[in-house]
Parts: structure tokens; sequence; C-alpha cells
């Protein structure tokens, strides 16, 4: 399985499903375990523009493959806490959103992964985590490490005092995020503003489809002349 992530995230992954909890913080995408294929692939899609179609729907393929750690009964419990701004990026792409934030609420209510928004209104000075992604493993052996990672590379960290720098930070952007009940509440509303843009589209085009049959008649009738 080794092929299916990056080199240097090798010992990462190979960690993660003994691990018992993962703290997962990101601020400007959804985490790998949590994304469906379709983000996967526009993700990617924009992050290899000069890749062939085929290359990048086998690096989704192989994202998604990864996600098996966290289908069982034994894998961790995962704690996730993005930025409402993760989400608010897929008003671009409406089907992306609503397949990624049905994705998120089935997650959720399965058990195994909590997830918390940073709302947009959070002061800047206020807000603990605009350094950048980190990653919390607690292992069997009741150590914990930790794993950052930025463009093309990523560390694991054993570093007792780092490790607790960061336990603490993620515990700070718990206090400034939106608890799960109401994280829930905000992708429902995201999804829903999805299907009632689609209905609105969808009356629109009804409406034009009469106005021009109303239309066409009206010249009909005017085409008989006197």
């Amino acid at each position: 399985m080794k092929s299916n992530y990056p080199e240097y995230a090798g010992t990462f992954m190979e960690a993660v499903p003994q691990a018992s909890l993962m703290r997962d913080y990101h601020p400007l995408l959804i985490p790998g375990l949590l994304q469906t294929q379709g983000y996967a692939f526009a993700l990617l899609r924009a992050s290899n523009p000069m890749e062939t179609e085929d290359y990048v729907s086998s690096l989704a393929e192989k994202r998604i493959e990864r996600q098996e750690v966290v289908s069982g009964s034994d894998t961790p419990v995962i704690w996730a806490i993005i930025t409402e701004s993760v989400i608010r990026s897929l008003e671009g792409d409406p089907e992306i959103m609503a397949e990624q934030a049905d994705h998120l609420l089935r997650l959720m209510r399965e058990g195994r992964v909590r997830l918390q928004v940073i709302p947009a209104t959070v002061r800047f000075r206020d807000h603990p985590g605009l350094d950048g992604p980190f990653t919390l493993l607690s292992l069997p052996d009741h150590r914990e490490v930790a794993y950052v990672e930025g463009p093309g590379s990523g560390s694991l960290v054993s570093d007792t005092k780092t490790v607790e720098k960061l336990s603490l930070k993620f515990g700070i952007l718990q206090s400034v995020a939106l608890p799960p009940e109401q994280t829930k509440e905000f992708l429902k509303k995201v999804r829903g503003k999805v299907d009632g843009h689609k209905k609105l589209a969808q009356v629109e085009l009804q409406q034009w489809g009469r106005g021009t049959l109303r239309r066409s008649e009206g010249n009909s009738e005017d085409s008989g002349g006197p």
C-alpha cells in the first residue's frame, strides 16, 4: 500500500491505522481521509496542471484507497477542524460541494469522525491556526506524534515539547470553532443552498420556456396579416 502515498508521508500513513485518535487541522483543504473522489480529483487536477487526466485520476483513486483506514471498527477516531473558507471555496462548484457536504455529514453520523468548522467571523488576532496544517496521532503505547506537511514535503515529529505545543494549539482551535452539532447545521445549510439554487434554476428555465412558447404563439398569430 506504500505506493498509494508520497514517499515522504510513508511513515505517517503507516502509523495512522495503529492510532486510537487522529486530530487533524487544515485551514485550506478537506483532510485527505475525508475527501470525496470528486473533490480529490478536482484538487489534484488544479495542483498538477501539466499532468495527464489519467495520471491525475490514478492519484485520486490512490487517495480514496487510503481511506480504508477509517472504514473499520478498529480504526482511529478522527477529530478534524477546518475553516469556513474550506467549504465556501466550493461555492463555484456546487456538485462537488453537495457531494462533499453529504459525505462529511454521513461520516459524522457514523460516529468515527467529529468535525468542527472555524467560522469566518473569528478575528485574525484570535485565530491560532494561521501558520498551517498539522496532524496529531495518539498511539497505543501512549505516545503522541505530530505530522507537519508542506508543499512536496512532510515530517513526523516525536519531540515532546513540539507535540505538546501542537496539542495545546488544537485545543484552542476547538474553542474558537463551532461545536460538532452546529457544524452539522452549517453543512446542512450549505447543502440546502445548493438544492435551492438548483430549484431556482429549474423554475427560471421553466418560466423562460413558457415565455418563449408564448412569444412563438404570438408571432404565429401576427404572421397571418390582414
